[in-house]
């Protein structure tokens, strides 16, 4: 439940800041992510970012409107993590080791991908879960303690 803020005040302010700063985060974070191989970035520090996007989120609308279901979240961020550290196995490779992707696809012409990109997108949606879970848990105890001084 979030508290309603009177109209005109900061926190209308913020929450228009949020409607516009949320996306642009979050593309941001998704830009680290993929530049994350060949320079500053990767799946934590862009985990991270988004993470942060949630925050503002969470500050500006409160719980309910974050959108996102940590457990599977993180789950499916494991899964993706873990496959990409043992997919090279079925192929006679070492655990976690790295190869370029190749492909010649019809409307983008030659495209090449290093195989590290899926352990750091397994990375990012653990990340992401985990701050979104915790914003979850110590969230939920801010909005009751408001609510509960509002009834005083």
């Amino acid at each position: 439940m979030t508290v309603a803020a009177p109209r005109g005040s900061a926190m209308t302010l913020l929450g228009g800041v949020t409607r516009a700063l949320f996306p642009t985060v979050l593309v941001f974070s998704l830009y680290l992510l993929l530049v994350g191989h060949y320079g500053p970035g990767g799946g934590f520090a862009a985990g991270l970012v988004a993470g942060l996007a949630f925050v503002l989120r969470h500050i500006a609308t409160g719980s309910a409107a974050l959108g996102v279901r940590p457990p599977v979240v993180i789950g499916t961020g494991l899964l993706v993590a873990l496959l990409a550290a043992l997919a090279p196995v079925a192929f006679g490779a070492p655990v976690l080791a790295t190869t370029k992707l190749a492909a010649d696809l019809p409307l983008l012409g030659p495209v090449s991908v290093q195989t590290s990109l899926f352990l750091d997108v397994g990375v990012y949606l653990l990340i992401v879960g985990v701050v979104v879970d915790l914003l979850r848990s110590l969230g939920a105890g801010i909005e009751r303690d408001m609510r509960d001084e509002g009834e005083r």
